[in-house]
């Protein structure tokens, strides 16, 4: 009787400890060693599994944006100054464009994928006697509309469209 006193004590403690105890992968190795109804110790631990080194990094892709991104049509969206804008605000020279910005997003049309660039033009006085007087140069940027979230491809209708 004592046995089995012990036994079904044994019993009942690993329950408790598998419902409410911790809930990590740690495994007690003394709450699988149980009696028996002879009073002979039994061994009922679960066998161990042989775990694998892995000797190899997986090293993360590059380009592989642009080569996602290579086989959608383009269509270039230029933003540029209205003509009446393009002269300096100090001196009143016409300004020469020095450099675009490219922002892009995909843009999704129903059952079509494309992906719209925003080619931002800037600006600069190629006057000196402006830069002399003004200390710095002067760059003016074309208005753009703004991401809705910046520095992601996403545009207002592909997230419309993932959200439906």
């Amino acid at each position: 009787m004592e046995a089995l006193l012990q036994y079904y004590e044994a019993q009942f403690r690993l329950l408790k400890r598998r419902q409410f105890g911790a809930s990590s992968e740690y495994v007690d190795y003394d709450t699988y060693r149980q009696l028996n109804l002879f009073g002979e110790v039994e061994n009922t631990m679960p066998p161990m599994s042989e775990t694998e080194d892995i000797s190899y990094k997986r090293k993360k892709q590059k380009g592989k944006r642009e080569e996602d991104l290579s086989n959608l049509p383009v269509i270039r969206i230029e933003h540029e100054l209205p003509e009446d804008e393009k002269f300096c605000p100090n001196c009143t020279v016409p300004m020469r464009d020095i450099g675009v910005t490219i922002r892009r997003e995909i843009e999704i049309i129903p059952a079509q994928a494309i992906l719209r660039e925003h080619a931002t033009h800037t600006y600069t006085c190629p006057n000196l006697e402006c830069v002399e007087k003004e200390g710095e140069s002067t760059f003016v940027k074309a208005d753009t509309p703004k991401p809705l979230m910046s520095g992601s491809l996403a545009s207002p209708s592909l997230v419309a469209h993932i959200a439906m």
